[in-house]
């Protein structure tokens, strides 16, 4: 794979973002950071909202440490970076410095990124995404199972999923030809012919 530029993976919430992160990390060259959530917030950066949702958060706190990068380098970072893309960026290549195994290419995995998706895909103009969709049944049974997100009713697990296909596919025609959707279903049942099918796109 000789591309460079980027990739985001995004979607609904337990549609399968991490098992296809981890398939993709397994290929040489490949890396990718735990979840960033920097096009999550609704805060401007730059704002003490931002900051406070991006610093304080014992979850990022913790992906950060797995990332090998430390709060004091990315406290420099986000006060260094001038918006969304400079932290995605600087943040990418401490990560990729860190983990020093010769990846040529990052991806992030943050299906919650959805909902920044009109400002990522401007913010990155050579990136691809791919969208990946699952039975919202099993999204949301899944969810109100909550064994890793726990949704406190039926209500707000199925407006994960349909959220997130809401903005999806309102966006999707302005990047039509830099996305690729992937079924969870295809994924699992068929995973070296989907696997083939999305590197090559990648």
């Amino acid at each position: 794979m000789s591309r460079t530029f980027p990739f985001f993976i995004v979607g609904s919430v337990r549609s399968g973002t991490t098992l296809l992160r981890e398939i993709l990390k397994s290929i040489h060259g490949l890396e990718c950071p735990e979840e960033t959530h920097f096009y999550r917030w609704g805060h401007p950066f730059g704002s003490g909202g931002y900051y406070k949702s991006a610093i304080k958060s014992p979850v990022l706190r913790r992906h950060r440490e797995i990332d090998g990068v430390e709060e004091s380098n990315f406290v420099r970072i986000i006060q260094t970076a001038t918006s969304r893309r400079d932290l995605q960026a600087l943040y990418a290549e401490k990560f990729m410095t860190a983990k020093g195994t010769g990846g040529r290419r990052w991806f992030d995995k943050t299906p919650q990124n959805v909902y920044g998706l009109p400002l990522l895909a401007h913010d990155f103009p050579e990136a691809r995404f791919v969208h990946i969709v699952r039975n919202p049944l099993n999204v949301a049974a899944s969810l109100v199972l909550g064994k890793v997100i726990k949704a406190p009713n039926i209500i707000s697990a199925a407006n994960y999923w349909q959220e997130a296909i809401a903005i999806f596919n309102t966006v999707r025609p302005i990047i039509k030809t830099r996305t690729y959707e992937l079924k969870y279903e295809d994924l699992t049942a068929s995973p070296q012919t989907t696997m083939t099918s999305l590197l090559n796109f990648l």
